[in-house]
């Protein structure tokens, strides 16, 4: 039971916890009637589903940004700066993992 719950907990943290989280800016969604994400009758915008926020939702993400006019380079953003990766520490995991890990032959010779 200790085997089960372990690898339980493991999975779960993997699969809520492990993975980067994206932080960007993103443009208000454009549409003319919508309000944080609702239009004026309250209903959800068709638009930003109900967001706000004009995001890309494929796993294929492109953002594109209009080059300045020529003579105003001084306007160009710095794009290492416009999305910041945050890595969660993986410590408790990989301790988690070693815990299964060391668990299993205990189970093993139970069995036996």
């Amino acid at each position: 039971m200790n085997l089960i719950k372990s690898k339980s907990e493991l999975d779960l943290t993997i699969a809520l916890h492990v993975f980067p989280q994206k932080f960007q800016y993103v443009p208000q969604c454009s549409a003319t009637d919508c309000n944080g994400g609702y239009k004026p009758d309250g209903s959800v915008c068709g638009k930003c589903k109900g967001t706000g926020y004009e995001v890309h939702t494929t796993a294929q993400d492109a953002i594109y940004l209009a080059l300045p006019r020529r003579g105003h380079q001084d306007e160009l953003l710095d794009l290492k700066q416009l999305v910041n990766y945050v890595y969660p520490p993986v410590d408790l995991v990989q301790f988690m993992d070693e815990y299964v890990d060391k668990t299993l032959p205990a189970c093993d010779a139970v069995r036996l």
